[in-house]
This record gives C-alpha cells, sequence and structure tokens, in this order.
C-alpha cells in the first residue's frame, strides 16, 4: 500500500468569526475519496487582546523559486504579492510530515498582528525545542521589524 502527500495551496479573506473548512480530496484512478474538517477563528484584532494575536506556526525544511513553486494557474502577480511564505523570489513550501532530518535547514514561519504598531517597531520571537516535557535547546531568537 502506497500513501501520498497532498498540498494544496489557495489563499482567502475573511472577516472575523468563527468558520468550519471541510476539505475533500478524490483519488482519479480509483474514484476512492476523503474529506477533512475542522473548525477554525478569524479574530477581531480591532477589539482589545489581553495576549499578542499570532498566526498559525508553519514549519519547513525547503524554499523553492516562484518559477518550480507556483503554478501557472497562481502566477497572477496580485496574489503572489499577498502570499506570505513568499519574500525574495522564492516560496517557503510547508512542511506535510513534521519530520525533520538533522542536516536540513528549519524555517520557522508565524506572523504576529498589531494592527495599531508603528512600522518600525522591533519585535522579537524565540524559538525553543522540548521533548518529554524537557527543553532540549537553547532558545534560537530572531528579529523582526513589523510593516
Amino acid at each position: 500500500m502506497s500513501t501520498h502527500n497532498l498540498e494544496y495551496d489557495t489563499g482567502f479573506t475573511l472577516q472575523p468569526g468563527t468558520y468550519t473548512l471541510k476539505f475533500l480530496a478524490r483519488e482519479n484512478e480509483t474514484g476512492k475519496m476523503g474529506t477533512f474538517e475542522t473548525k477554525f477563528v478569524v479574530p477581531d484584532l480591532t477589539t482589545g487582546q489581553q495576549y499578542l494575536p499570532i498566526s498559525s506556526v508553519v514549519l519547513s525544511y525547503q524554499r523553492e523559486k516562484l518559477d518550480t513553486a507556483v503554478a501557472s494557474a497562481e502566477r497572477d502577480k496580485k496574489l503572489i504579492a499577498l502570499n506570505p511564505l513568499v519574500r525574495d523570489n522564492q516560496k517557503l513550501i510547508p512542511s506535510v510530515t513534521r519530520v525533520f532530518r538533522q542536516a536540513q535547514d528549519l524555517y520557522v514561519y508565524l506572523e504576529a498582528y498589531q494592527p495599531a504598531a508603528a512600522k518600525t517597531q522591533l519585535m522579537v520571537a524565540s524559538v525553543s525545542f522540548y521533548r518529554g516535557g524537557r527543553r532540549r535547546s537553547k532558545p534560537c531568537r530572531s528579529r523582526s521589524r513589523t510593516g
């Protein structure tokens, strides 16, 4: 029995609220179908927040040039410019398996949302790795500017 990974990449602009996402995949050769369903919340960032709101965390070991990473149907420059995983003419390819080898680079991507922040405000992030409830690495720090 062989298994296949599927990566689907698209974008939507949604208003704040609670949504249900249902994804359907059909295998063309056998006609077998599978579904995935999950609920998620788009927060209202205009209200006071106790904590800094952040996006989902994307883990990756691979960046590809746009020529190979983006299908020809998606070459609309406006869509590409809005994709947060595209930077410096390269696209970050999310890891489906979340399995990484020791010799691979690990990219961690997330966005922090602070609508009232000044464009030059400095943000600091830290990544630590845990196994069995114990930290197994020294924190890695990154700095980024908003905007």
